[in-house]
Formats: C-alpha cells, structure tokens, sequence
C-alpha cells in the first residue's frame, strides 16, 4: 500500500472538515480508514503515525484516534503549533491564527453559502473609526438576529470594541402604529415630551453608545424616524424627543435587518448604509447544508431532554424534502415539536426518545401530502446524542457476511473458467443457483414474530391488489412474485401504512 494514497484521502476528507457539533468523524479514524484500503489496523496505525512524525498528518488522541492532512487544515483555519494534540478543542486552541475566526465557523455553510455574507460583514467591522453601517436583507426565518449576534462577539473579539461593549436588539415593528413611543425608544425623551413622560429618559442611541444596536424589520421605521437615523449616521448627533436644544454624541455600530425591498426606504437613509447583504434562504443554501441544520437541531434537542434521540430515515428523508416557508426558524420549530411529541409519546423512564413520521406536525402532512407518498430507500434509523450520529437498523451483520460469502464463491467460479478447469455454462448454473439461495434467505428468513405477522398483512393488501388487477384488467400474477414484491416493500422501505390501527 502507498502512504500517498493515504495521505490523499485524508487531504480530500480535512477539506470538508468543519468544528460543528454535528460533524460524522468516523472518515478520520485509524479504523475506519484500514477498512477502507483493505489493511490491517496495526499497518495502517504505523502509516499514519509516520505521516504525524513527518509533520504530513495531524493526530487527535482520543478514543478512538483521528487524523487530519495538516496543510489542508492549515489552509481552512490558520497555522498551528505541534502536530499532536489531546483533543479537538486543544486543536482549535493551538491554531495560531486570531481565534476571534472560529466565532464565524460556527456557521453552517461558513466557508461556501455564507462566505460571501461573512465577508460583507468582516467589511463593514473593519472599517476605520467606527465601522460601516449595515443591512441584513432576507425573508423571515433565515438568521438575521443570530448573524448580528455573531457579528458582535466576533467585533468583540477583534478589539474593535470593548469587551463589555453593549448589544441592543430592537424591533421597529413593534412600535410602527405609534410613531411617538417607536421616537422615544430610539432616541430618548425629556420629562414632558408626551402625555406619561414623567421623567427624561436615555433611548437606545445613548444606552448602545460603544457598542452596537440592531434594529430589526427595520422597514417598519416611519419617514421622521428614518431622517433622524440618517442625521445620525452622517453627523453623529441626536435629538431627544421633546428637546431641540441640546444635541446629544454617541458612537453606535448599526445593523438593519429587514424581509422587504430597499425601495420602501427613503433614498437619503439608504445611501448611508453603503453595505447591504442578501442573506441566502433555506432554500438557496441547497440540500447538505439544509441536511446539516436538520441535523443540528436534533443534536440541540438531544442535549436538551439529555436523551438519545432516534429519528427514521424516513421521518428525517421527509423534513429534507420539506419546504419551509419561514425558512430555519420554522425547520427549527418543526423539530423541537416533533421531538416534544415523540417524548409525550414515550414510556417513563424511557432511555431513549424516538422520532417516526407520526411525531411529524399534521400540518406538514396537509401542506405537502407528496412527501409521504415515496419514501427513501434508506433502512434503519439515526440516533444523535452526545454531539454525535450514529446510523443503526439496516440490513444485519449475518445478511451481510451471506452476500459476502456468496459474491466471493461467484468469483472462485469465474477463476475457475479463466483457468480452463470448469466449462462457463457449469459455472453461470452454479452462481445462479448460489444467488437462488442467498435471495431465499435474504426474503424469506424472518425470526421476529412481530414482523411476520406485519409481513402478513402487507402480503394480503398485495395479494388483494393483484386479484383486482387480475379481475379488471386481466393481468395474471405468480404467488411467487407476489411475495417477492410484498417483501421488497415491507424490509425496503419500512412500510407502515398497512399497520392496523389501535
């Protein structure tokens, strides 16, 4: 075995390593990667090692051990000092670029659908004195509150602002119908102002002064309120409500956040906000990212209940597919309530919470009723926990060893007829007649109980079907291929609509 091969594939899988909880990390461990070049463990421990010692690998000593191509790496996060380290979090301790960037990486889609996004961002930050206004564009649902959030922290991080610098989040459409208080909110007022102010008050220009403000549905902001931002923004000073004697300073970061177009701005208040940001939906980030933030969230609720949480393939094939209107806000919603559900359902003192398709909200069901038409052909189910997956269910170890067995006999019978020591027509008999038997036990061999017994009534469903097309259509059928088939449907795709209820 060549130690390039090796070294190549760890250079392929560290390009799509990431800090995320949710990461599969099986790709980097010694076993994982001796099975894959067909060696043995103590072999492939040795190459590995040696690529650590040359400084080509990285090594995580844990339980089990990882590896990861130490350039690679380097390029995604920034240098680092060693080559061995006790854990991952040592390992993102010892990058010696700025920590401040794994604030950022804690995105999903950080270095591909957000890049650009972030990129804005890091601009508007960095711009001298103190920094750029900005605006957050998209529909509702996709982040723009948690995006400020980061935005702060990783402000904080770089020393662009204080350490206990404050954030503000407000909402200007909470206060659109009444443009007095939506005034005093922002800008303060002075004892008198309006009936019920009693006493002067600082608004959040003053009370974020240092720091940042994020004002959210900014688009909601009425024509005063807008010309009093842009007054701000291009002057620094401010009027409390009620005073037009005494101009106030402060040195406030903005960030606008909106689900409209820009034309329901006015012009002068657009021009000082020079960085807009189109945040991409759900939908736009495509289908691994959206698999990645699905399975995020059951990580979250794992943690949550500190429950292992086990989800169908099927039950997580139909969230994939489903489109969210309110983008990762509703997908996030939709999760936690099917993992409240499926932890109602469960028994007390269950050590486990597990998710099928009837935990899924009936709403999902009415509003895209294909989903559950066509099922995927994955089997088994995925349990998340501890900050980790694991697949299980599927097809079982002695199945596999079978198909195994058989697939190496079929080869002894091809050496044979290269060899000249068997005729080809023999050998095609024999294989067939081996993949008879292994087919029979595949389909046929079932010792549950309680799967017979479903597989009974998936079978007498088929048979009905079949006696219809028969009758109507005149369409003869083999008992034979009626259980084949009725087999494929039940073990394939779980099927569980013909479950009598109670």
């Amino acid at each position: 075995m060549k130690k390039e091969k090796v070294t190549d594939y760890l250079r392929k899988k560290t390009e799509i390593f990431s800090f995320h909880d949710d990461l599969d990390l099986s790709p980097f461990e010694t076993n994982e990667i001796a099975a894959l070049f067909s060696a043995q463990r103590t072999t492939m421990s040795r190459i590995l090692n040696e690529g650590v010692k040359e400084g080509e690998l990285i090594k995580i000593n844990t339980r089990p051990v990882y590896f990861l191509h130490k350039r690679t790496f380097e390029q995604k996060f920034g240098k680092l000092k060693g080559n061995v380290f006790k854990s991952f979090q040592e390992l993102s301790e010892y990058i010696l670029e700025d920590s401040a960037e794994m604030i950022f990486r804690k995105l999903i889609g950080y270095d591909k659908s957000l890049k650009e996004v972030l990129e804005q961002m890091k601009t508007a930050i960095f711009y001298p004195d103190n920094g750029l206004p900005i605006m957050l564009l998209g529909p509702t649902g996709i982040g723009k509150t948690y995006l400020a959030r980061l935005m702060y922290e990783y402000t904080k991080a770089k020393k662009r602002i204080k350490q206990d610098a404050p954030f503000y989040v407000f909402n200007c459409a909470q206060y659109a119908n009444n443009p007095e208080l939506l005034t005093s909110y922002l800008f303060g007022h002075v004892k008198g102002a309006y009936t019920g102010a009693d006493k002067d008050k600082a608004g959040l220009l003053e009370l974020a002064d240092e720091g940042i403000l994020f004002l959210d549905e900014a688009h909601r902001l009425n024509r005063e309120g807008q010309e009093k931002l842009f007054t701000f923004m291009d002057q620094g000073t401010f009027y409390r409500l009620g005073d037009t004697e005494i101009a106030r300073k402060a040195k406030v970061r903005l960030v606008f956040a909106t689900t409209e177009k820009t034309n329901s701005f006015l012009e002068t208040f657009l021009r000082r906000i020079p960085i807009k940001v189109s945040v991409p939906s759900l939908d736009e980030r495509g289908p691994f990212e959206k698999s990645q933030l699905i399975e995020h969230f059951f990580m979250e609720e794992s943690q949550l209940f500190q429950l292992p949480i086990e989800v169908s393939h099927q039950t997580l094939d139909a969230l994939h597919k489903y489109h969210y209107e309110g983008n990762i806000g509703e997908c996030k919603n939709m999760i936690k309530y099917t993992c409240g559900s499926a932890y109602a359902k469960a028994a007390k003192g269950s050590d486990k919470i597990k998710v099928t398709l009837q935990d899924l909200p009936k709403e999902m069901l009415k509003n895209a009723p294909q989903l559950f038409n066509h099922f995927t052909a994955n089997e088994g189910n995925v349990i998340f926990f501890s900050g980790h997956k694991q697949s299980i269910g599927g097809m079982n170890e002695l199945a596999i060893d079978k198909i195994r067995h058989t697939f190496k006999n079929c080869l002894k019978y091809y050496q044979k007829v290269k060899d000249g020591n068997i005729e080809e027509q023999v050998a095609n008999q024999k294989m067939c007649e081996d993949i008879t038997v292994l087919l029979d036990q595949l389909i046929f061999n079932r010792p549950d109980d309680n799967i017979n017994i479903m597989m009974g009534f998936t079978l007498q469903a088929m048979q009905e079907f079949f006696r219809y097309l028969e009758t109507n259509h005149h369409i003869k059928y083999e008992g034979n291929n009626v259980y084949a088939l009725s087999s494929y449907l039940f073990f394939k795709t779980g099927l569980s609509l013909l479950k009598p209820s109670g």
